[in-house]
């Protein structure tokens, strides 16, 4: 029988951890910030169980005149003993929960590997390229998600054919796409004028750009990190770079592949995306929810459309 692990970081279930949890629907990982969610209904039962057979255990010890120091000890052995079957009964997954199977890739190495096959193919793609069209794009170049009011605020200030207006393409809804120059202490959106202050306007062009930059933002996006809030799963990464996430299928794929369903996914901030089960239309209305009542803690706040991939490309979800 095969054993259990975190989905997140791959921390096989730990003993310990599990009887000092103070929440047995809720119990923290040994190794990140991931919870442990046993099927509710069971655990529900099992708890029920376990308080009606303490309370008779204590009072019939109490009649047979045992002292309290002793009764304690005695239920205290009982509890461990049923705390352990419990955690055999989640670790060779006869309890069902959120656990994985130890041979199962956790979802950091399953995202590592499959953005690792993705630069294999980009750096192929780019040395088929190199032949015919030399790209000297700086590695320091990122894609970065904004919004179409965003675009609207610069086109008022700096006029349509103002060259310092960043270059951009619609992707979703009222997402766009622009790339950013990643500095030491600022980023700095490219436009032709930031082009010519850094020297590359000869060496870069908007596709060249768009290439390279999805490929810079690779190594970044193997940090992702996967977090669950009631029926929201919540994917947050190192270096801003969460909300382009959107630009890979291929972490798409996998992530519906593990779901088993279509994902409708909310973009609300740069470090953040949530997502839910298409099917499941109670977490929809809880993700929509969520989305209405978020307040960006800065100016990074994004979209407050929900998303749905068809055929691979992003639409806007609507089920109203």
């Amino acid at each position: 029988m095969s054993h259990r692990k975190c989905p997140q970081c791959g921390t096989p279930l730990d003993f310990q951890t599990m009887v000092m949890a103070l929440n047995p629907f809720s119990m923290p990982c040994a190794g990140c910030p991931q919870k442990i969610h046993p099927n509710r209904a069971v655990m529900a039962a099992v708890c029920l169980v376990l308080l009606v057979a303490v309370y008779a255990v204590w009072t019939g010890l109490e009649q047979l005149g045992l002292k309290f120091s002793h009764i304690a000890v005695l239920v205290f052995a009982g509890f461990l003993g049923l705390e352990y079957v419990l955690y055999l009964a989640l670790d060779r997954g006869w309890l069902g929960s959120n656990l994985i199977a130890a041979e199962q890739p956790a979802f950091a190495q399953s995202v590592a590997d499959t953005m690792a096959a993705q630069t294999r193919s980009e750096t192929a793609a780019g040395m088929e390229s190199t032949a015919e069209q030399p790209s000297l794009t700086p590695e320091c170049v990122l894609p970065v998600i904004k919004t179409t009011a965003y675009q609207q605020s610069l086109l008022q200030q700096l006029g349509a054919s103002s060259e310092s207006l960043p270059w951009s393409q619609p992707m979703v809804g009222d997402l766009i796409l622009t790339w950013a120059i990643d500095c030491d202490s600022d980023r700095i959106a490219v436009s032709p004028a930031s082009l010519r202050q850094f020297g590359l306007d000869r060496q870069l062009t908007q596709a060249s750009l768009a290439t390279q930059a999805e490929r810079n933002a690779l190594a970044v996006l193997r940090t992702i990190r996967q977090g669950q809030h009631g029926a929201i799963t919540a994917l947050s990464c190192d270096n801003h770079l969460m909300a382009s996430a959107l630009l890979y299928p291929e972490l798409w794929n996998q992530l519906e592949q593990q779901a088993g369903d279509e994902l409708v996914v909310a973009v609300p901030h740069r470090d953040e995306i949530w997502y839910v089960a298409a099917s499941d239309h109670d977490a929809v209305d809880a993700l929509r929810a969520e989305l209405a009542g978020y307040s960006a803690p800065d100016n990074h706040g994004l979209s407050g459309l929900l998303f749905v991939r068809e055929e691979g490309e992003w639409e806007v979800y609507n089920d109203r």
